[in-house]
């Protein structure tokens, strides 16, 4: 045999051999076998010093067309994330499978006194788990309630909740959404501080559903505070993430507000500068917007009318934007703006001089707002 025929024999043993192992899936568990998770709660027990972990899990048995997939709910303790969800394995035939939930919610006195970090440890490092899935905040007394679902539900809570902040912050602006790999990512950062979506209980009709409550503040870790949904529409505005949204505005003397301005894109640009040693922040926000209400009954054919609602709507977004800055500044010192991310990305050495003090200079900081806001369509009706 000659070297050419040799290699030839070599060549199709090898891609014999390497065939037998490309047969199947060498974990391959069938959905009979596995509890699909959808939604995770995270509480701490005191009392035993345990975590107290919720699941909602898929519940295929019985699912047909009418009534579609519905969610249950397994709870189980341990003295780790990990050991609890191998605790949870002694009631269930099946494992938990973590390739597909959408939320991660925590207890919100957890996230105040132990931090988030330890929690989301777990599920970046588990090879199975989804590491895009939203975090978000309990803020009633514990962090199961807002999975579970309410006598005659028909769908999955956790599913739906997933909806319900993916719109919230696509069309009303109102809380902030970020995945659990971008949390991380931001708390390991120059910013250390990020904003995350508040959940509560509330009653709607005759059901007690989970709605999205404004923004829960985060700062290296651990919960310090909330902000309202209003609060939490500047702020994201303040930083360019502002997908849509409405600006109310009153230009009578009603003591309603009369016209409702529609935010179809927003943009937001930092700057600083050092003047008699002290550092001074400028915020340049923009905004595109459309009249979608006209109660005032403004003319809106005059050019003049229209600049005056735009110079309207400029005032009441810079007031707001100072307002968000302020809180930030002076009641949490909580940093979500990426102010200092900013000085370390554009200036390193002056921020390796004012690093080590940036909690006594950030609340300091002179903070200048200048918004822009332009209509885009009025809409009119002829």
């Amino acid at each position: 045999m000659n070297k050419r025929s040799a290699r030839k024999a070599c060549f199709l043993l090898l891609s014999i051999i390497i065939c037998l192992y490309l047969t199947g899936c060498w974990n391959y568990r069938g959905l009979d076998q596995m509890n699909i998770v959808v939604g995770i709660a995270v509480d701490f027990n005191k009392a035993e010093n345990l975590y107290d972990l919720s699941f909602e899990v898929a519940s295929l048995a019985g699912a047909n067309k009418e009534s579609g997939i519905v969610g249950r709910i397994i709870n189980a303790q341990g003295k780790t994330i990990f050991d609890a969800i191998r605790n949870a394995k002694r009631k269930e035939a099946d494992k938990l499978f973590f390739g597909s939930p959408h939320v991660l919610v925590i207890n919100k006195y957890l996230a105040s006194e132990m931090g988030i970090l330890g929690v989301i440890d777990f599920f970046l490092r588990d090879g199975e788990g989804r590491e895009s899935m939203c975090v978000a905040i309990s803020q009633e007394e514990t962090a199961a309630i807002i999975i579970e679902s309410t006598e005659g539900a028909i769908e999955m809570v956790s599913v739906n909740l997933h909806e319900i902040m993916r719109e919230e912050k696509n069309i009303m602006g109102s809380a902030a959404q970020m995945e659990m790999y971008k949390i991380f990512s931001e708390l390991s950062s120059k910013k250390r501080s990020v904003l995350l979506p508040a959940l509560r209980k509330v009653k709607n009709g005759d059901s007690i559903v989970s709605e999205a409550n404004g923004s829960a503040i985060i700062k290296e870790d651990k919960l310090v505070g909330f902000l309202n949904p209003d609060q939490s529409k500047y702020a994201l505005m303040a930083q360019g993430e502002l997908k849509s949204s409405i600006i109310t505005l009153g230009l009578t003397h009603n003591l309603a507000n009369d016209i409702s301005l529609e935010i179809f894109k927003n943009k937001a640009k930092k700057s600083y500068k050092i003047e008699d040693g002290k550092i001074k922040v400028k915020i340049e926000v923009e905004n595109h917007v459309a009249v979608s209400e006209n109660q005032s009954f403004i003319n809106l054919k005059d050019e003049k009318e229209v600049e005056k609602v735009e110079k309207a709507a400029e005032e009441k977004i810079n007031k707001n934007i100072q307002s968000v800055v302020s809180t930030m500044q002076e009641r949490y010192n909580a940093d979500v703006f990426g102010f200092g991310e900013m000085i370390y990305k554009r200036d390193l050495k002056f921020w390796e001089e004012i690093s080590e003090r940036w909690d006594e200079i950030y609340p300091t900081l002179e903070v200048e707002v200048k918004s822009k806001v332009k209509i885009r369509n009025t809409a009119l009706i002829m």
